[in-house]
């Protein structure tokens, strides 16, 4: 995870940062994704993925998730992602 790299995300025009875990690109969809930890509307944390398209002007625009198997085949990166890199998902929800 690259602590220095942080995400700001809009909800509403409202801004949230999110600490980004991992990016990769799935041949199996192909489409580039982000992996990332957000405070959730409760103040919770929350784990959470989406749909990365890079704009002409490299800013990019963030898109939601929208199948089970696109969450299954990111969940399976995201445990292996863990594993290598000794990574506790859990102390980042805290």
């Amino acid at each position: 995870m690259n602590d220095d790299f942080k995400l700001i995300l809009e909800d509403n025009g409202k801004e949230i940062e999110a600490q980004v875990i991992f990016t990769c690109f799935l041949e199996e969809t192909g489409k580039h994704y982000c992996v990332f930890v957000a405070t959730g509307k409760n103040g919770k944390k929350e784990l959470s993925a989406a749909v990365y398209e890079e704009s002409d002007d490299l800013s990019g625009q963030m898109s939601p998730v929208e199948t089970d198997e696109e969450w299954e085949i990111l969940e399976e990166y995201l445990n292996a992602y863990a594993e290598e890199n000794d990574l506790d998902i859990d102390a980042l929800l805290k």
